[in-house]
């Protein structure tokens, strides 16, 4: 019987320690996890790479997360992108969904819900890429 594929997904996060427990967490669940700490590498791995799904933190070193997405959302209109954010007000949010983000997360969070919403997020972007027509 063969395995379903688990997704490739890309961490930004400049904090070792908190980078080092979400990737625990995510290859708990089987995904295959890049870490780039700061926001010029990880627009370099991205671009290279190709991960399935990206999380990213808004304050980074080099470049910041909402640079980082909107650059990113030049390549790639659907890949899912998940903001893990310190910066915690409504504003903060706006600005990572105005910058391409689909969802926003305040830290900390529970991981159970950042793995909710990472299946969410892939099994959405997986129907959505079978379909012929875009709405975008």
């Amino acid at each position: 019987m063969r395995t379903k594929r688990k997704a490739d997904i890309m961490l930004v996060e400049h904090d070792r320690t908190y980078s080092a427990l979400v990737k625990e967490a995510l290859e708990k669940e089987n995904y295959r996890v890049r870490i780039a700490e700061n926001g010029a590498k990880a627009l370099e791995m991205y671009l290279d790479k190709k991960p399935d799904l990206l999380i990213t933190n808004v304050p980074l070193p080099l470049m910041n997360g909402l640079e980082l997405v909107i650059r990113i959302r030049r390549y790639n209109k659907r890949m899912p992108i998940v903001f893990l954010s310190d910066l915690k007000t409504t504003d903060d949010a706006i600005s990572g969904y105005n910058a391409g983000g689909n969802e926003y997360l305040r830290k900390p969070m529970e991981m159970a819900e950042l793995m909710l919403r990472i299946r969410v997020l892939l099994e959405s972007a997986a129907h959505w890429g079978k379909r012929k027509k875009s709405f975008c």
